[in-house]
């Protein structure tokens, strides 16, 4: 009897140390917010001026083209934006933290590295899919296509599409615990991303990030289809796919993180 007090007492001081940690981290997140407003602010009126550039650039060149796929090319551009956020979270928070020369602490916590990193980035997805649907508002008004979200259909299949990008962002933060400096293949995969989101629905590129649930997702905001009206082959695909991202890029997060422990340099940058 007493054991199983002692095991409930400590499952329950573990679940409010969790939400302690939880809690904790999206305040220092909103702190950083405010305090770096500038760079906040500076940050989604690029994506949005690019978006401007893409929108009126290609409606000079190609009219026609663009207002036969304005409802694809905003929405691609949503889940791009999305996801290379949630790519470029999951990697450079690992490589900022050895910057910051705080891995190390982190490492010794009582949750464990992987733990308070991906609370971290559960966090910062958080805000990534608040601030997107700000913007999707904002992309629609210079277009004047206006698409009606549905919450409970969109945003399971935005976090489900973003976890993909998750699982190569672990991958790529992996080996920069190894190799410290990545940053110019960050560049790459910006480009990547592009181009499996805007690629032709077909069986192989279905096996690449983003491609299978952006074209869900577009399947939901134009046609007005509920997911529960979505095939479940294809709910099964999607999601089989980010888990088998997920599983890759925690392996090679994992690896990783052998391998610095082992050289000894997970705290040098």
């Amino acid at each position: 009897m007493s054991n199983q007090v002692e095991q409930s007492g400590s499952s329950t001081a573990n679940e409010t140390s969790l939400r302690a940690l939880v809690r904790v981290t999206f305040e220092k997140e909103s702190i950083i917010l405010r305090r770096y407003w500038f760079n906040t602010v500076g940050g989604i009126g690029a994506t949005y001026v690019m978006f401007l550039l893409i929108f009126f650039g290609g409606r000079t060149v190609t009219p026609t083209l663009v207002t036969e796929n304005l409802t694809g090319i905003i929405v691609g551009f949503f889940i791009w934006t999305m996801s290379w956020s949630s790519f470029q979270t999951s990697a450079q928070t690992l490589s900022r933290e050895a910057r910051w020369g705080t891995l190390e602490q982190t490492y010794m916590s009582p949750f464990g590295l992987f733990t308070v990193i991906s609370t971290r980035i559960t966090v910062q997805l958080s805000y990534t899919l608040v601030i997107g649907h700000i913007m999707l508002l904002f992309m629609m008004i210079p277009t004047g296509t206006w698409v009606w979200i549905d919450p409970l259909s969109v945003v399971p299949l935005a976090v489900v599409t973003m976890l993909s990008a998750t699982g190569l962002g672990y991958a790529f933060g992996g080996l920069a615990l190894v190799y410290k400096r990545v940053s110019s293949i960050f560049m790459i995969v910006q480009v990547l991303l592009l181009g499996a989101i805007s690629s032709p629905a077909t069986l192989f590129t279905n096996l690449l990030p983003l491609a299978w649930g952006t074209d869900l997702i577009v399947v939901v905001i134009s046609q007005g289809t509920s997911l529960w009206q979505l095939p479940l082959t294809d709910l099964g695909g999607v999601s089989a796919v980010t888990i088998g991202y997920l599983v890759v890029g925690y392996g090679v997060f994992g690896y990783a993180m052998k391998v610095t422990k082992r050289r000894g340099i997970m705290g040098h940058y």
